[in-house]
């Protein structure tokens, strides 16, 4: 699950790196034309790398929904587990299809110098309305589906069937599974809402419609695909208290603290150490095996499924 979601933000990141050149620096210097200028779009001001890197963002989801779905559904099935081994195959195939998908932009793109905009030049009228409606299939509608069908039995097996018959040693475990749905889901909401605008202008563009690629509706509808990508660290941060605990470490400055945390750690251990020295050799065995296997057992769940 952590490589999925670490395979996801830097597909986001690479989002944000790339819509910057397409929108904001091509406006910063005069932007070539002929070769030049053709080779800048595919590779730089035409967003091409945006693109795939979002392509890949809407493959990771459904990855980590057939995830939550096995973890959920089939825990105890090592069929549908996802382990480093087959991550090792999955991610790969996700950025090659994703690059596969988008290679028809890197073939297209050229500058318009009368729009001062990357646009696409299709030599068949038909190719556009297809790549068009290829796009809105397997960005729009598939994913959808299967994240929507999958998420809604996550959602009836740990929200309402098993409100029924859970017990104390399974509490645990379900709250650690809530936690991490209820994120995947909401990632997957926001999607479903910043994609399906540009999909449906996207393929308006293609069909005939009075949009055209870099007007205003089609910027708004890019903007919410990148919305997209910006807003799904603040889910993570928001859900995950794991993720919130990290990301404060790694904004502290901890030079400034190293000083205090060192004589705050030599004063606990020696309180420890005092402590310890008077806690009778016996009552920790004791306290050892009062511990039942069934609370080891649901520590070890919980640590697998977090």
């Amino acid at each position: 699950m952590n490589y999925l979601l670490v395979n996801l933000a830097f597909a986001d990141i690479l989002v944000a790196l790339f819509i910057a050149p397409q929108f904001v620096l091509i406006h910063t210097f005069q932007h070539p034309d002929g070769i030049l200028g053709r080779f800048l779009c595919k590779f730089l001001t035409g967003g091409n790398f945006m693109w795939t890197g979002a392509t890949a963002s809407a493959f990771s989801l459904v990855v980590i929904a057939f995830e939550r779905y096995f973890a959920v559904m089939h825990p105890y099935n090592n069929t549908g587990k996802l382990t480093h081994r087959k991550l090792k195959i999955i991610i790969p195939v996700l950025w090659i299809s994703a690059l596969i998908l988008n290679t028809p932009l890197f073939l297209t793109s050229y500058f318009d110098k009368e729009n001062e905009f990357c646009m696409e030049y299709w030599p068949k009228k038909w190719m556009p309305k297809a790549f068009s409606v290829a796009w809105f299939v397997l960005l729009g509608v598939l994913p959808m589906l299967v994240m929507t069908g999958l998420y809604s039995r996550v959602v009836y097996a740990l929200w309402i069937k098993n409100e029924e018959r859970v017990n104390g040693t399974q509490q645990g475990v379900m709250r650690v599974r809530k936690r991490v749905t209820k994120m995947v889901v909401a990632v997957s909401i926001i999607y479903g809402l910043c994609w399906t605008p540009d999909l449906v202008i996207y393929a308006m563009i293609h069909f005939g419609s009075k949009h055209n690629l870099g007007d205003a509706a089609d910027v708004i509808s890019i903007v919410l695909v990148v919305c997209n990508s910006t807003v799904n660290p603040f889910i993570y941060a928001y859900v995950n208290s794991r993720f919130r605990r990290h990301i404060k470490a790694l904004l502290c400055c901890y030079g400034s603290g190293t000083d205090s945390n060192r004589v705050h750690a030599m004063g606990r251990g020696n309180e420890t150490s005092r402590t310890n020295s008077g806690i009778n050799a016996s009552t920790i065995q004791g306290e050892i095996q009062s511990l039942s296997h069934r609370d080891v057992t649901l520590f070890h769940v919980s640590r697998t499924d977090n």
